[in-house]
C-alpha cells in the first residue's frame, strides 16, 4: 500500500515538473537592452572665441523618467572625433532604455560639468569677456523609447547677446571702450529642466573694445540669459583717439529701458538684442531695432528650416 502511494506521489511530481517546464518554455525571453543613440548637428570650428563646439567636445547627458526624475545622470558624451558626423558618443558604456518599453526624456548640455549631479543637477553658467554667444548649450527630447532608439537634439544657446551698429560722425574717435553694467555675468542653471535657478550675479561689468571701420562701430557683448539688475543694463562708453588717448566720456545709455529689460526682467536665451544709432562729439543716440535668434555659423548638416530654434548656415 505504501509502495502504491509513493509511486502515485512520484508520478504527480513528475507531471507537475513537466507542466512547469512547458509553461516556462512558452514565456517570452527578456528583452535585450537597447542603447540610446544621440544625434545632433555638430559644427567643426576650433577657435573657442568664435564657436566652441567641435569634434571631441564634452557634453553631459541625462535620461529622465516620470516627472523628469533622473534615471541616469550626467553621462559624459563626446562630439564624434572621427569627423563631423552629428553623433554624440558616450565616453564609457552606452545609456540603455528601460527593457519594459517605457518612454523617457533626454536632456543634454554643454560644456560638461563633472560636479553637476552632486550639485543638485545644476551647473554655473559664467560669461568671460570676449566669449561667443554659443558657448553654453542645452537641449532636450521627450518620449524616447527602445522602439526608436535614435534621438535628435536641437541645441540652443543658454546665453543672450547685445549687438549695436553705431555710425561715427566724430572724426577724432578711433576706438570705443564699452562697459555694460547691470547685466548678468553668471547664474546657476538647472540642466534637467533647462532653466536658470537662483539669483544672477550682475555685479561685474561686461567690457568690450571696438575699433572704427568704414565710419562705424560694431560692438557685441554676451550675457547670461537670466534676470538683469533692477534698473536693467546700462552702457558706459569712453572714446579714444588713434594714439589710444581718452578724449571723451559719454552719458550712460539706459539699455534696460530701451530693450524692455528694466525692473529686473529676464533676458531671453538664444537671443540677440540689436541696437542701432550714431555717435557725435555731443553724445550717443541709440534705438532698439529688435530681437532675433543667435546665428551659429559653420553648420555642415541640415538646412535652416529643419531646426527652427537655431539659425544654421551651410558652409
Amino acid at each position: 500500500m505504501n509502495m502504491i502511494r509513493y509511486i502515485t506521489i512520484a508520478a504527480a511530481m513528475m507531471l507537475a515538473l513537466a507542466f512547469t517546464g512547458c509553461r516556462h518554455s512558452d514565456e517570452p525571453e527578456p528583452a535585450a537592452p537597447v542603447a540610446l543613440v544621440l544625434s545632433a548637428a555638430v559644427y567643426d570650428i576650433d577657435a573657442e572665441t568664435s564657436s566652441v563646439w567641435h569634434a571631441g567636445q564634452e557634453f553631459g547627458v541625462y535620461m529622465l523618467g516620470s516627472g523628469r526624475n533622473p534615471m541616469v545622470s550626467n553621462v559624459r558624451h563626446l562630439a564624434d572625433n572621427r569627423g563631423v558626423t552629428g553623433y554624440l558618443v558616450p565616453e564609457a558604456a552606452a545609456m540603455t532604455y528601460p527593457t519594459d518599453g517605457t518612454s523617457v526624456d533626454i536632456a543634454a548640455y554643454y560644456p560638461y560639468d563633472g560636479y553637476a549631479a552632486d550639485n543638485g543637477h545644476r551647473t554655473t553658467v559664467a560669461v568671460r569677456d570676449g566669449m561667443a554667444a554659443d558657448a553654453y548649450l542645452w537641449a532636450d527630447a521627450a518620449g524616447a523609447s527602445a522602439a526608436a532608439p535614435r534621438v535628435t537634439l536641437a541645441f540652443k544657446s543658454l546665453l543672450a547677446q547685445i549687438r549695436a551698429r553705431i555710425l561715427c560722425a566724430d572724426s577724432e574717435v578711433a576706438r570705443l571702450l564699452v562697459r555694460i553694467d547691470g547685466a548678468p555675468r553668471s547664474c546657476d542653471f538647472d540642466v534637467v529642466n533647462g532653466c536658470y535657478t537662483g539669483t544672477a550675479d550682475c555685479s561685474a561689468p561686461t567690457g568690450v573694445t571696438v575699433k572704427v571701420s568704414d565710419g562705424a562701430f560694431d560692438l557685441s557683448a554676451t550675457v547670461v540669459a537670466a534676470e538683469s539688475a533692477e534698473a536693467g543694463p546700462v552702457m558706459n562708453v569712453t572714446a579714444l583717439d588713434a594714439d589710444g588717448k581718452q578724449i571723451r566720456t559719454y552719458p550712460p545709455v539706459a539699455l534696460g529701458a530701451l530693450m524692455g529689460l528694466d525692473n529686473g526682467r529676464t533676458f531671453t536665451p538664444n537671443t540677440v538684442y540689436s541696437l542701432a544709432g550714431s555717435i557725435t562729439a555731443g553724445g550717443i543716440d541709440l534705438q532698439f531695432t529688435g530681437k532675433s535668434p543667435i546665428c551659429i555659423l559653420g553648420w555642415t548638416t541640415d538646412p535652416d528650416e529643419e531646426s527652427g530654434i537655431i539659425i544654421k548656415n551651410k558652409i
